[in-house]
């Protein structure tokens, strides 16, 4: 995706660390934008002396709470003080004294307090705005490969059909009810409200492309959550799609088996490939790979697959929909 941010903005999203910063993190930045605004402030001793002796860590407040968040601004405003009221506050206990450095220390509390805030609110925006950017990149590798994958599919389909077409009609016919199918597997998994699609219907239509007496159907009811939908019906086009170019339906006589229970809320799915060629487990990983990972949020479910020589296996595990 390319990129669009101002420059200003572009050093930011380059400067915000990856992923969530811990207390103990933000501790180890406010330490270090504290000390450095000191030595800048050592540096500065031959034209100020002791007047303005938080001048420095302004800065710092902008820098740490930009990156930490508000316990970084928080740790800068406190060690800040700590230090610049024990180097170039003076420590002579003489009343006018003692108000004037009472003054600039809450002078400083209070304007560093506002910029903390503002910093750690530009933090969160920043935050929010980066996963967004990764959420839609992501979203547009998915559908980048989803179109790529559906292809795959859609030549597959014409591949199988045609071996087992003894006409131009008939394979025509086939071809595109196979495409029709297809279709009504994507508008199946682009579903986000109404009913949970049943599980068994949902299979059947996303499998149908692929040759519906090729796979066996077994399991108790079960409804399937509208947000997995289009996650699971890529995971199983992806299956299907290593199936028919690689595994069981590869394979005259291949089939696969479906089978699926219900526990605690949860459906455990098994996919287990028979009658096709020797299997060999990939030498690398791919966007398959990926997918079984990433196809389901950790809190929703997740898959894993075995590449056993009589046949592929893959267990998915998914929230059933209340």
């Amino acid at each position: 995706m390319p990129k669009s941010r101002p420059p200003a903005l572009e050093f930011w999203f380059r400067f915000l660390p990856r992923g969530r910063v811990s207390p103990w993190h933000s501790l180890v930045v406010a330490a270090i934008c504290t000390g450095v605004s000191a030595l800048l402030r050592f540096a500065l001793d031959p034209l100020l002396g002791g007047t303005v002796p938080f001048i420095t860590f302004f800065p710092a407040l902008l820098v740490a709470g930009v990156w930490g968040g508000a316990w970084a601004g928080a740790g800068v405003l406190v060690l800040g003080s700590f230090v610049a009221a024990f180097f170039w506050l003076k420590p002579e206990w003489s009343l006018d004294l003692t108000i004037t450095s009472l003054a600039a220390l809450s002078l400083f509390w209070i304007l560093g307090g506002v910029l903390v805030l503002m910093a750690a609110t530009l933090h969160t925006l920043l935050r929010g705005l980066a996963e967004a950017e990764e959420q839609a990149n992501l979203m547009a590798h998915e559908m980048k490969h989803r179109v790529g994958n559906l292809i795959g599919v859609i030549q597959a389909i014409a591949r199988q059909t045609a071996r087992n077409s003894a006409t131009v009609a008939d394979f025509q016919f086939q071809f595109e009810e196979r495409l029709l199918a297809l279709a009504r597997a994507q508008k199946f998994a682009g579903a986000e409200s109404g009913e949970p699609p049943d599980l068994k219907a949902f299979l059947a239509a996303a499998l149908e492309p692929f040759g519906r007496d090729r796979f066996t159907l077994s399991g108790p009811p079960a409804a399937l959550q509208p947000s997995l939908a289009s996650s699971f019906a890529l995971l199983l086009h992806e299956l299907g799609t290593n199936a028919m170019k690689y595994g069981a339906l590869s394979a005259a006589g291949g089939q696969v088996a479906i089978s699926w229970r219900v526990e605690n809320g949860h459906v455990n799915l098994q996919w287990h490939e028979s009658g096709g060629p020797p299997v060999t487990p990939p030498t690398r990983s791919g966007f398959g790979s990926k997918l079984l990972k990433l196809a389901f949020p950790p809190e929703s479910g997740q898959a894993s697959i075995l590449y056993e020589p009589a046949g592929v296996r893959c267990a998915i595990t998914f929230s059933e929909a209340r």
